[in-house]
């Protein structure tokens, strides 16, 4: 297989999703814009949103957060539900404190 001539902002994904919509979806558009505080949640073990992708989404939202939850697949609130918890609590604590 050879290299895309382009860096791509969808998913490289071994799923492409219902329909095949991640094929071509786009996240390179607006997010760049956003000046919210984010955080990206991360599952290790996600065949639909590797993390890949989420390092992507991280690199196109200016100040966001990676969180990589390394024992989650698809359902990140049972497969890790404290330290999911734990991740967002401490990220709205910090962001509070920031200021943001």
């Amino acid at each position: 297989m050879d290299a895309p001539s382009e860096p791509r902002s969808s998913p490289p994904s071994k799923s492409h999703g219902p329909g095949g919509f991640l094929r071509t979806f786009d996240l390179g558009l607006k997010p760049c814009e956003i000046q919210a505080s984010t955080l990206i949640p991360a599952k290790r073990y996600d065949f639909i949103c590797m993390v890949e992708f989420s390092e992507l989404t991280r690199n196109l939202i200016p100040g966001s957060e990676l969180r990589i939850l390394e024992d989650s697949s698809l359902t990140i609130g049972f497969d890790e539900p404290e330290v999911f918890k734990d991740a967002i609590f401490g990220f709205i604590v910090c962001s509070s404190e920031n200021g943001a």
